[in-house]
């Protein structure tokens, strides 16, 4: 079993219900039926109000600054992964 694809999702949408967020949602559970992934998704709508009112990085409030940090951290870690190799491998062995 090859390592999980980390994903990160941003929904765009300010307000809920959010149609971004049920479509980006959609496609992340489509994600998962064909490769093992390991998703977190970012609301805008959660971060929106405290993001855009802090004028640099040190300004952010803990949740944001844990949300963009989460996002970081499994960026890094698919960078670290040889990417096309793990898809390419479970996308055949689904077919």
């Amino acid at each position: 079993m090859s390592a999980p694809l980390h994903v990160v999702v941003v929904s765009g949408g300010a307000y809920r219900p959010s149609r971004t967020l049920v479509l980006a949602e959609a496609i992340v559970a489509e994600l998962a039926r064909q490769l093992p992934i390991n998703a977190h998704v970012i609301e805008l709508a959660d971060i929106a109000r405290p993001l855009g009112g802090a004028l640099s990085r040190q300004e952010l409030p803990a949740s944001v600054e844990a949300e963009l940090l989460q996002a970081r951290i499994r960026l890094a870690a698919e960078r670290a992964a040889p990417v096309l190799g793990r898809a390419g491998a479970s996308l055949r062995q689904s077919a």
